[in-house]
């Protein structure tokens, strides 16, 4: 096994918070507070672009993680939080996130793959079809898969279910219902 040549030890001398990815909570803010000017940058997991904090005006960094595991998501957040105050460290001002676009697939924390920014761009194309912004608005996880099953219908997600052997929350026993697929010409309803 290979060993970092330096902080190798990082971790030991730092408090848990500092390293443990897996209980990190994040706090998300209102990302309508910021507008996107121009890509400048981008990454294996990131888009990064230019932006400004509607409220001030002030230029900022703007950076998208791609839809990637729960995990990876906060571990990203977190290693940009405790590199804050660094030397030629861009500030962190704020974490935000758009949950209008989340596929089935991240409701139920699958990896990602291009069915996720196909699914995705056929969100932001219904929207501008049906001239309805956010075409699924859920207000968290659970509420989202059933705005997505009242478009989509109980039967295709049972279908999804079944071919990635998944099981429904018994969050959902209360919530979910059934719903047909409604037609093309019905779904800005």
């Amino acid at each position: 096994m290979s060993r970092a040549r330096v902080y190798a030890d990082v971790n030991e001398t730092r408090p848990r918070e500092y390293w443990d990815y897996d209980n990190f909570a994040v706090t998300w803010g209102d990302q309508d507070k910021y507008e996107v000017i121009r890509k400048i940058g981008r990454g294996k997991y990131s888009e990064v672009f230019e932006g400004y904090s509607v409220a001030n005006n002030a230029k900022c960094v703007i950076k998208i993680l791609k839809p990637v595991k729960k995990k990876k998501i906060k571990r990203e957040i977190k290693i940009l939080q405790n590199l804050a105050g660094g030397v030629n460290v861009v500030e962190l001002y704020d974490v935000v996130r758009d949950s209008q676009s989340k596929t089935p697939s991240l409701v139920f924390e699958h990896e990602y793959d291009y069915s996720l920014d196909m699914w995705s761009l056929g969100c932001m194309f219904a929207g501008m079809i049906f001239r309805k912004e956010h075409f699924f608005r859920g207000h968290d996880n659970f509420d989202q898969l059933v705005k997505i099953a009242k478009v989509k219908g109980t039967d295709e997600l049972f279908d999804y279910l079944t071919t990635y052997d998944l099981e429904l929350d018994p969050q959902y026993d209360g919530i979910l219902g059934t719903h047909t697929k409604k037609p093309v010409s019905d779904s800005s309803s």
